[in-house]
């Protein structure tokens, strides 16, 4: 374990030794240390005062203010972290643990080769949006590197977890708190929530795993996405598999591999909607969500569509 550790997900925290440090008050400097911490070569002055303060705040005066302050978080007896003269500033993190590091060293095939363990201890250390509150939106170029770094933070968290449901598929208890954590952070996202009610059912919870696909259906229907039908087939093939599966069965007995890629049912096929506003591509045969007012009521108790889809 490092010595230090510098979370960047979620609120800035900064941690030696076990111990979480007091920041300084000033955002700016939160921010200057964020921003020195994922730049691995030295900046220049003239760059870091352009980034974070505007002319009449005496730019240089304030940015020696600043490492002034960081000093004091990230320099230790012995150890100099904190490296600047007149023509430039850096941060040496080759002991620093960052958090949004670690996250981005798991992509590709590490997420199938890494010990899940590992994957878990990743995951769990994501607390939020990168430097949630420190988007100074003032400080344009500032605020579109927090952007970019936050937007690539959560691709790599929601690949972690979705990698993590995958390979915890036949442990449900286990791979649930990642897919809640995946539907968390990406709500509009129908494989995860799919997943989501696939991993309820089969840990014999088919109220919460109703309450989780009609809260889907609804979200996505009201910001106007596409439906891949995947939440309504997990729903239809889980509870199938359920009905097929003996009462005294262990929760573990309703294995998601022999789900495995929701497909449509054999002989189905994918047609266009013929609602009038509606373009989607749904299965032959079965009704429109977005155009569920046209779907008779006893079609629907026939489909065993969940009481949402039949309005």
């Amino acid at each position: 374990m490092n010595a230090l550790t510098l979370n960047l997900l979620g609120d800035l925290e900064v941690i030696r030794d076990g111990q979480v440090l007091a920041l300084p008050p000033s955002r700016k400097t939160r921010a200057l240390l964020a921003y020195l911490a994922l730049h691995t070569r030295s900046l220049s002055r003239e760059h870091l005062c352009d980034l974070l303060w505007e002319m009449p705040d005496d730019p240089r005066g304030s940015l020696r203010w600043s490492l002034s302050k960081l000093r004091r978080l990230v320099d230790t007896p012995g150890r100099t972290r904190l490296r600047a003269d007149r023509s430039g500033v850096g941060l040496d993190t080759t002991d620093i643990d960052i958090d949004v590091v670690g996250l981005h060293e798991l992509h590709g095939e590490r997420l199938e080769s890494a010990e899940v363990e590992a994957l878990e201890r990743t995951a769990g250390r994501y607390r939020g949006p990168f430097l949630e509150g420190l988007e100074l939106d003032r400080f344009a170029d500032f605020h579109g590197w927090c952007l970019a770094e936050r937007q690539a933070a959560l691709r790599a968290q929601t690949a972690l977890l979705a990698a993590l449901v995958a390979r915890l598929m036949h442990t449900p208890e286990r791979a649930l708190p990642h897919a809640h954590a995946w539907v968390r952070i990406a709500p509009f996202d129908e494989t995860a929530r799919a997943r989501l009610v696939n991993l309820l059912l089969a840990l014999h919870r088919p109220r919460e795993a109703e309450q989780q696909l009609q809260l889907g259906v609804r979200l996505i229907r009201e910001a106007g996405l596409p439906h891949n039908g995947q939440l309504l087939r997990a729903w239809r093939d889980t509870k199938q598999l359920a009905a097929a599966t003996p009462a005294d069965a262990a929760p573990t007995a309703l294995s998601l591999s022999v789900i495995g890629e929701l497909t449509l049912p054999e002989g189905d096929t994918l047609k266009s909607c013929a609602g009038r506003h509606c373009s989607r591509r749904i299965p032959a045969r079965r009704p429109c969500v977005r155009c569920r007012g046209s779907i008779p009521t006893a079609s629907a108790r026939r489909w065993k569509w969940p009481s949402d889809a039949t309005g």
